[in-house]
């Protein structure tokens, strides 16, 4: 009995899938709870510094949507995806 190469290489793939997508979603919470914690050390040296705390908390929430996956796929024209504003609701900043 001969294995279609193709259908292994499916099958690997599928394989591999969940611990590729448990490693990528815990680095990225890692990522991101390291961006929450810069967010807040520069929004209190903006402070500290004579930035109005309205401006200050602004540039931070700024820095913080840059690793925000919506932001990402509404920049990659994803706005058609259900997860950008279809079935969890849209947002706005």
């Amino acid at each position: 009995m001969s294995r279609d190469p193709d259908k292994e290489a499916v099958l690997t793939v599928a394989a591999y899938m969940p611990s590729i997508a448990i490693r990528v979603g815990l680095s990225y919470l890692r990522m991101k709870k390291r961006a929450n914690k810069a967010a807040k050390r520069f929004y209190r040296e903006l402070v500290r510094n004579g930035v109005p705390p309205g401006d200050a908390r602004k540039l931070a929430d700024e820095y913080i949507a840059a690793l925000s996956l919506r932001q990402w796929a509404k920049t990659i024209g994803g706005d058609d995806l259900p997860f950008v504003g279809g079935m969890f609701g849209s947002r706005s900043h």
